[in-house]
């Protein structure tokens, strides 16, 4: 009886060893957009808490990540050319978190000058640039537009 006895305790004691050291794991799905245009981003790097896993969006702004502890975690969503951001979620284990996200175009900031030269088809001016927006700048130059984001290509 005794044998019996410690036979059992050996196994409920294994059991809950086992049982209590099983980390619970969930996924997380989620898509991303242009809060301006509403369109998908693809090429988003989406980190979880600073780069311990990560992945990118798809043609539809659409990532996937698996194998996430459970618990509460910060997604950090990356683009050039966007400003970056963080969402807290909770993974709950053995189940799919949901996130939806919505970007912003980083735009540069240009502190501008006084004009110095007015001609027919040219004016002068000087002025800074203060911060790039997250993209390379590739051209230097100075558009006349009444649109609200002018472009060198815009007529």
């Amino acid at each position: 009886m005794k044998r019996n006895n410690i036979y059992i305790f050996i196994l409920i004691s294994l059991f809950t060893v086992i049982f209590f050291s099983c980390e619970q794991y969930g996924s997380i799905q989620g898509t991303i957009e242009d809060k301006e245009l509403g369109i998908p981003i693809e090429g988003v790097t989406v980190y979880v808490d600073s780069n311990e896993f990560s992945a990118e969006s798809n043609t539809n702004g659409i990532f996937n990540l698996y194998n996430i502890p459970a618990g509460t975690h910060e997604l950090t969503f990356v683009k050039e050319g966007y400003i970056t951001i963080k969402h807290e979620i909770t993974v709950d284990g053995q189940k799919t978190t949901f996130v939806e996200a919505f970007m912003e175009i980083s735009f540069p900031t240009v502190l501008t000058g006084e004009t110095t030269e007015i001609k027919q088809s040219i004016a002068t001016f000087h002025g800074n640039i203060l911060d790039i927006g997250g993209s390379p700048i590739t051209a230097y130059g100075h558009v006349w537009s009444v649109l609200k984001h002018p472009a060198i290509g815009d007529t």
